[in-house]
């Protein structure tokens, strides 16, 4: 509590107390003052040894106006010199007088007498010393502050070390006098230690603040560094470093190299110097300055799907091709490009075209200086129904570059697989249509025998399917060649098949003189299908098969007429009991099942709608209308049902029979 106690007591009697206070007066001192005369007191400061102070001098706590003031100060003058004294005998002192005008020192009466000799009082320093006066009113205290300035000493250190100055009164003179009263006994000696030290050693980093970069060539600048005048030694060897993630500088010469990027940062590029040191053996001085390194610029280049760029003329900008339309491609079919530019200048030969994946080999070539072309290959072994791909060009020259994706679309006519007993006398055949990129208006194909044989089928209607195709009409012709010209169209154009996978339409075929276990595949060709615009598409074909068979029919193991025992064929064209025997035979290992017995004896089990393996499978879960892969007791149950005429799975699931 004493310590404390004590320190109170010397914050109470420091300069800088409020007008009113009835305590010491004394000299206070501002050093390089930030107010006029200022209110930042200070005994004490740290500088760098030559430095220049300036130091405001004010009494404080003057109970009233002073008619004649001074001040003498004391100093080691190989520590300090004095450069100047002002008295503040000039309004042009304050920066912002108070209001009103204070009363100021009388010009006519300041005076400064420099460098006298105060080796009496401490051996080897000097005074100087001002005497001010007021002839007309007495200067009257600031009414914030309660204090008078005196004087504006301006000093030169030159140490380094400290130096001491000492404040008072000036000797056998009557230095603070009021108006009515001499302060001198009052006012106690005062001092102030500047603090000199010796400067670190420090270099400093020149060259350019901000760097443009290049979008396609590299850019190069030089930075240089400088010791200043505290180094110990004056040939410098500086190391170089950058924290830059877009340039990297030389090591040894401070050259910064930033190479071809469009993008920018703010990092720092330092320099360290290897062989100076401070006079006191400080640290290895280093260097610092902060960069900007502005993004390279790039020309804007754009991809037009078949279009013109603005304010440009294309004599045949391939308006009407799909690709402009932004239509999937199908197979044999183009795409035009334009490219549009703000490139200065702009060299079509500067492009370099990629389409990936590469996996159809198409490619772009140029058909003149505004226009490009891609041209959609034959994919129907190669390709998905949909793929996307990525068609970028870039400028060489300019760094420019752009990507359009575009899709490429089967369009499918899939004949769908039938089993026909022989015995009915009629097949229905399902055309599907697979398209899901592009809108349908019309269908024609021809469906004929893959392999230019004899089908054993006449076709002699269609019928559209509702889901897809129900405002259309189908019309089947059968051909003199054999096949069957199938048509599917509307005379409404906003009629349309929409995107999507499924079957358009059945064809109903009568069957001559099909033999029993014989298969005939199917394939549509001569194919016509026109888009919403009227346009041809490029479609596939998938090829299907009829075989006509007896589901269950397994007797005799060899056919009865025809060639037997080749090609999978057997039965008699009827199920009775001879095939139910013939299964239980195969079940009890009586004899061993032919290919074609265990096709026509594995059927479908359970009874309809529920046929399938396991027995009972429903139609929306797996294995609905297949067989397990054996003939076994549920066989030779479902055989039963369809040698007695009842309904059974072979004839639900072979032919939508239910009885």
């Amino acid at each position: 509590m004493k310590k404390l106690y004590t320190i109170l007591c010397v914050m109470v009697l420091v300069c800088g107390l409020t007008a009113g206070q009835a305590f010491a007066i004394d000299y206070c001192k501002d050093i390089n003052q930030t107010t006029n005369p200022g209110t930042n007191y200070q005994d004490e400061v740290t500088v760098d040894s030559g430095s220049v102070i300036v130091m405001d001098i004010q009494i404080n706590d003057v109970p009233e106006g002073l008619g004649s003031g001074g001040v003498a100060w004391l100093y080691d003058p190989t520590m300090i010199t004095v450069l100047d004294a002002e008295p503040f005998d000039s309004l042009d002192m304050y920066d912002n007088p108070p209001a009103p005008p204070l009363t100021i020192w009388d010009a006519g009466s300041s005076n400064w007498v420099t460098q006298q000799d105060a080796s009496l009082v401490i051996p080897g320093y000097l005074f100087d010393f001002v005497t001010l006066g007021q002839l007309g009113d007495s200067v009257q205290p600031d009414p914030v502050t309660g204090d008078i300035a005196i004087v504006r000493i301006t000093f030169q250190c030159q140490g380094p070390g400290d130096a001491v100055i000492s404040f008072q009164t000036i000797p056998g003179t009557a230095t603070i006098v009021g108006d009515t009263t001499n302060f001198d006994a009052q006012i106690v000696a005062n001092e102030v230690t500047i603090h000199q030290v010796v400067p670190p050693c420090l270099c400093s980093v020149s060259g350019a603040t901000t760097i443009s970069a290049d979008a396609i060539a590299e850019v190069t600048e030089q930075y240089t560094a400088a010791p200043n005048a505290e180094c110990a030694v004056q040939d410098p060897t500086y190391m170089w470093s950058t924290d830059c993630t877009l340039a990297s500088i030389d090591a040894n010469t401070g050259l910064l190299t930033v190479p071809a990027t469009t993008s920018g940062e703010t990092c720092n590029v330092c320099a360290m110097d290897t062989v100076n040191t401070d006079d006191q053996g400080g640290p290895i001085p280093e260097c610092c300055q902060e960069i900007t390194i502005e993004a390279g610029v790039t020309c804007e280049i754009e991809i037009a799907l078949g279009r013109e760029c603005p304010g440009e003329e294309i004599d045949d900008p391939a308006y009407n091709r799909p690709g402009r339309r932004g239509l999937a491609a199908t197979c044999g079919e183009i795409i035009d490009f334009t490219v549009c530019s703000d490139c200065d200048p702009f060299d079509p030969d500067c492009l370099v075209w990629d389409v990936q994946p590469d996996d159809l080999g198409m490619e772009v070539v140029q058909l003149d200086e505004c226009c490009w072309r891609l041209t959609v290959g034959d994919f129907c072994d190669d390709l998905d129904k949909v793929r996307e791909y990525e068609v970028t060009v870039s400028d060489t020259c300019n760094n420019g570059s752009d990507t359009v994706i575009i899709q490429v679309g089967k369009v499918i006519v899939d004949v769908q697989d039938a089993t026909v007993d022989p015995q009915s006398g009629t097949v229905a055949l399902d055309v599907d249509l697979i398209n899901p990129l592009h809108h349908v208006r019309a269908v024609q194909t021809d469906i004929a025998e893959c392999q230019d044989g004899d089908d054993n089928l006449v076709c002699t209607e269609c019928v559209i399917d509702p889901d897809r195709a129900l405002e259309f009409t189908c019309s089947a012709n059968e051909l003199a060649d054999g096949s069957c010209r199938v048509l599917v169209y509307n005379t409404n154009p906003a009629a349309l098949i929409e995107q999507g996978t499924g079957t358009i339409a059945t064809v109903l075929f009568d069957t001559i003189d099909a033999n029993n276990g014989t298969c005939a595949c199917l394939m549509p060709t001569n194919i016509q299908i026109s888009d919403q615009f009227n346009e041809d598409l490029c479609a596939c074909q998938d090829p299907g098969e009829v075989c006509f068979k007896t589901c269950g029919d397994i007797y005799p193991q060899d056919c009865i007429g025809g060639p037997c025992g080749e090609g999978g064929v057997c039965g008699d064209g009827v199920v009775d009991l001879f095939d139910i025997l013939e299964a239980i035979d195969i079940i009890l290992g009586l004899q061993i099942p032919t290919l074609c017995q265990l096709s026509n004896g594995d059927v479908p089990n359970g009874m309809p709608p529920y046929c399938g393996s396991p027995p009972g499978a429903g139609p929306s879960d797996d294995g609905y209308c297949e067989g397990d892969g054996d003939v076994d007791i549920f066989d030779v149950l479902v055989m039963i049902d369809k040698a007695l005429g009842k309904i059974n799975c072979c004839d639900y699931c072979n032919f939508g029979q239910i009885f």
